[in-house]
């Protein structure tokens, strides 16, 4: 649907008499038709760009991606590794000592 077509079934059911369901579910509609013709532009300007381009963006976010991975699986593991060790260590009374965290 146009937006020109939109504005003129959006004009001409205010002029009726609606439920405030009904208003409602107009204002749904016009939404969603503003965010389907956003995704047909999109979908338009990424047809017009080369595929080799689109491509090298997706690997570019997908090493950054992989970085960002990386770096929470080895904080969590630093906190596993450093629960381990801190449950293990011993004072001089035999009792479990506690870190500075509090573990």
């Amino acid at each position: 649907m146009t937006i020109d077509r939109e504005n003129r079934l959006i004009s001409t059911a205010g002029s009726t008499q609606l439920t405030p369901v009904q208003a409602e579910l107009l204002e749904e509609y016009k939404t969603l038709i503003h965010n389907l013709n956003a995704l047909s532009e999109g979908l338009k300007r990424l047809e017009k760009q080369p595929t080799s381009e689109i491509l090298e963006k997706l690997r570019v976010l997908e090493r950054k991606t992989a970085v960002v991975f990386m770096l929470i699986k080895a904080s969590v593991y630093s906190v596993f590794v450093e629960q381990r060790y801190d449950s293990a260590v011993v004072d001089e009374d035999g009792h479990a000592g506690v870190n500075s965290m509090g573990y």
